[in-house]
């Protein structure tokens, strides 16, 4: 056999290494964390799960998981935990990092955030039309009832969009037409604040807004 000079030899060990070194790398295991997808209330237990790449079977892996505005009831050091949500209005999150793994692998982690009742706590824009001032629109009125009586606690904003130069008799005379019609739905006064303001064109907007909420705010257009 004839023999390689010696800087060769040198040169192919490096690659060995290199490859090995590479091959090590791609076969670390990755993780993925999943949580309910469904509104989560205080109080409510919440399972969060580690999902792990194939090749994770080949190491002695530690869990180590951590939530946000949580606390862990059991599973800590396993690939599923159970998890009380216990600060409202706070992102509830859990993160877990994958230990005990060869140091070319790092330290893996993934986090998963649930969605809390806090993110439906906004207001929402359920309507946008337009119409004359001197009618109103009978059927989206009526939705919008529905929408009130479905969450007792909830209010109306709406804003109306007078083209510049409307009469004063006129807005007056609209708005005074829909507070009658949601009235005779069964919607208390108290429950709808109607804002006003002039702008290029006759544009209305209905919000329904759920306790706690932010006020929505009427813009000129």
């Amino acid at each position: 056999m004839k023999k390689l000079p010696g800087s060769w030899i040198l040169i192919l060990a490096f690659c060995a290494a290199l490859s090995a070194q590479t091959n090590t790398n791609s076969g670390c295991p990755a993780v993925d964390v999943v949580g309910p997808s469904y509104i989560v209330e205080p109080g409510e237990p919440v399972a969060f799960t580690a999902i792990l790449s194939e090749n994770s079977l080949n190491y002695d892996i530690n869990y180590e998981w951590s939530v946000s505005s949580g606390e862990i009831l059991e599973g800590q050091g396993t690939t599923r935990i159970k998890v009380l949500y216990k600060d409202f209005g706070k992102n509830l999150t859990a993160t877990v990092l994958l230990k005990g793994l060869p140091e070319i692998c790092g330290i893996p982690a993934d986090s998963d955030t649930v969605p809390t009742i806090d993110d439906n706590i906004h207001p929402l824009k359920t309507n946008e039309f337009s119409t004359s001032v001197k009618t109103i629109s009978k059927f989206r009125l009526d939705s919008l009832a529905i929408a009130l009586r479905n969450d007792p606690d909830s209010v109306a904003y709406i804003f109306e969009h007078f083209r510049r130069g409307t009469a004063a008799d006129l807005i007056k005379q609209k708005l005074e037409k829909t507070i009658k019609y949601l009235a005779g739905k069964g919607i208390d006064r108290d429950r709808v604040i109607i804002k006003t303001v002039f702008s290029d064109k006759n544009l209305t907007q209905f919000w329904t807004v759920p306790a706690g909420a932010e006020t929505p705010t009427i813009e000129d257009n």
